[in-house]
């Protein structure tokens, strides 16, 4: 399988330009897409595309039980209530799902 790591194998997580170094190890990818010429490359960019619905899903349920949290008996919604019926967690970054690159601009 392409994408299979062990617990023995030896991972080089690449973030730079260029050719990733040869070596006794799998490559990851951090910023760039599969190339045709490495198909044994693990592509972190690749994964998340593949698999963006799953992930969508799995984040928006995580941050739906965030806001439900319980603290001292009141939910993080509720603890940061406005006025009645408008909650300042509506206005956050991890509520309005923002992208850490994205503004609000």
């Amino acid at each position: 399988m392409r994408n299979s790591i062990s617990k023995h194998t030896k991972i080089l997580v690449w973030d730079g330009e260029g050719i990733p170094q040869k070596g006794d190890w799998r490559v990851v990818l951090w910023n760039d897409f599969y190339t045709d010429n490495e198909p044994d490359y693990i592509s972190i960019p690749t994964l998340v595309e593949e698999q963006a619905d799953s992930i969508r899903a799995r984040y928006l349920e995580w941050v739906y039980q965030l806001g439900e949290t319980i603290i001292k008996g009141k939910r993080i919604i509720d603890i940061l209530e406005i006025r009645e019926g408008f909650s300042y967690w509506w206005l956050t970054s991890i509520a309005q799902k923002f992208n850490r690159n994205s503004s609000s601009n």
